[in-house]
């Protein structure tokens, strides 16, 4: 003789029955606003959080700053002495073919940003920092000079050559314009 299966029967939901319908709708009404709070709590918290990292890192990086650049901003007057012999020399354009591909030219118009250089120095200076801008701009490929990196590296570059020549008198080199053609 076989046996049959015997299949078990599982009770139907309760809203299915139609009872609990009333309880239900109150826990979940619990549920929602147990977790509006919850939620509120945890935005108050990591705001407050916030705002102590925020003080925190402000109090800490606020004393790195130089004492010069402190000065400037509660509105004392820099030392004139810092920048009474500070002078802008502007060179004359610095034509020069780059070396890949060759039949690339580029023009640099610049200045130098010089200290302690006399006035009758400073042409002489110009015209120094000129022909080793020309010798360097020769070694570069089109490559080196492509996007705001490229003209970042080659002020940087320019600016250590300048002051190599110069013996350290010159403080910045500003690049006025750049045309590759």
């Amino acid at each position: 003789m076989a046996r049959e299966p015997q299949i078990a029967a599982l009770p139907a939901p309760a809203r299915l029955r139609g009872e609990g319908a009333e309880g239900e709708g109150k826990a979940r009404k619990g549920r929602e606003s147990g977790s509006g709070t919850a939620f509120a709590g945890a935005l108050v918290l990591l705001t407050l959080f916030g705002i102590g990292t925020g003080v925190g890192l402000g109090l800490t990086l606020g004393e790195i700053a130089p004492p010069a650049v402190i000065a400037r901003a509660d509105g004392a007057p820099a030392s004139a002495a810092s920048d009474a012999d500070v002078s802008l020399v502007r060179m004359e354009p610095v034509v020069a073919n780059l070396v890949d591909p060759a039949d690339v030219w580029v023009r640099v118009d610049g200045a130098l940003l010089t200290e302690g250089v006399a006035p009758e120095e400073a042409d002489a200076l110009a015209a120094r920092v000129a022909g080793d801008t020309l010798a360097y701009l020769r070694t570069l490929p089109l490559a080196r000079l492509e996007g705001a990196t490229g003209l970042a590296h080659l002020r940087e570059d320019l600016t250590e050559r300048a002051r190599t020549r110069s013996e350290g008198r010159v403080r910045e080199f500003v690049i006025e314009s750049l045309v590759v053609q």
